[in-house]
């Protein structure tokens, strides 16, 4: 049976070696196979075969083996530092538009996690749609972990921000899989949406007053904080009354805390949605400090 992959994608450039390194430490501690790959946007092929002076035709198969060897070997001179810990590093080049490139490769391979560097030019002001990052977490069917710096290699406190929907049993998963792998800490975050806590009863206690309707996915929380407190790390819940905007609070919230990862989940976005900024998971993928692991569903 082949082993489930890893993908960590990369540019090329010295801005995803942090992203390497981190693939390669998950990819060793998950035990999975890691596939470091580099998209190409354009090829010399045959849809561009009409661009060239026909008196250059002869040279067009010539020219797209040497666009092709060219930047593979840069792929493997980037992956060599890391060979000696993993020996089974791969290598893969491909061409085409990024994020569906990689998207189909994770969906071809039953892959694990997709693994991407974060742009340190982007800024929150930055338009953001055309990103890379962006589109695959809107289209990815897999969970993508977004490295921002060398904290997500051994994550110790781990900020969850959570609703209690059909997700959320899926988040808890990969959260066990987290604490199993690094003995972290977890806190997690709801926020009261236009609620008040009026309440004496403890953080737990309130969700199930307020969301009776989803006693399934809170004692599947309960379950966690207890496991957790079995093992070598932990987990408490937080409840923030209702705010006027969720967005902002848990900003403040994730970015004054300065935890080592944000886990969170997301359903996607699908029809005229996918033209706006309008998921709160994309938006703090976005705008904190940390690194992110959005997950899909755990397999």
């Amino acid at each position: 049976m082949a082993q489930t992959e890893i993908i960590i994608g990369t540019d090329l450039s010295d801005n995803s070696n942090l992203a390497i390194e981190t693939g390669m430490l998950w990819a060793n501690m998950l035990k999975c196979h890691p596939v470091v790959m580099h998209v190409h946007i354009s090829s010399v092929n045959s849809n561009t075969r009409h661009l060239f002076n026909p008196d250059l035709e002869s040279k067009f198969d010539e020219l797209a083996n040497m666009v092709k060897e060219e930047l593979l070997k840069k792929l493997k001179g980037q992956v060599r530092p890391w060979i000696k810990m993993q020996n089974d590093i791969e290598p893969i080049l491909a061409f085409g538009d990024r994020a569906k490139k990689f998207v189909e490769r994770a969906n071809e391979k039953n892959s694990k996690l997709i693994i991407l560097g974060w742009n340190k030019d982007l800024s929150e002001e930055t338009l953001w749609l055309a990103s890379t990052i962006d589109r695959v977490l809107r289209i990815s069917k897999v969970p993508v972990l977004i490295v921002k710096d060398n904290k997500a290699m051994n994550p110790k406190r781990i900020v969850v921000p959570f609703v209690l929907n059909n997700e959320f049993v899926d988040l808890l998963e990969w959260a066990r899989v987290l604490l199993n792998t690094f003995s972290s800490k977890f806190e997690f975050i709801h926020v009261l949406k236009d609620k008040e806590i009026v309440s004496s009863k403890s953080d737990i206690g309130v969700l199930k007053e307020f969301y009776p309707e989803n006693e399934y996915a809170i004692e599947k929380l309960e379950e966690f904080i207890k496991f957790a407190s079995k093992s070598n790390g932990s987990a408490s819940v937080e409840i923030i009354p209702g705010v006027k905007s969720i967005q902002k609070e848990l900003e403040n919230k994730i970015n004054g805390s300065a935890p080592d990862l944000i886990l969170m989940s997301t359903h996607g976005l699908s029809g005229i949605e996918k033209l706006y900024m309008s998921s709160i998971t994309e938006w703090i993928s976005k705008a904190s400090k940390c690194s992110v692991l959005v997950t899909k569903e755990f397999s």
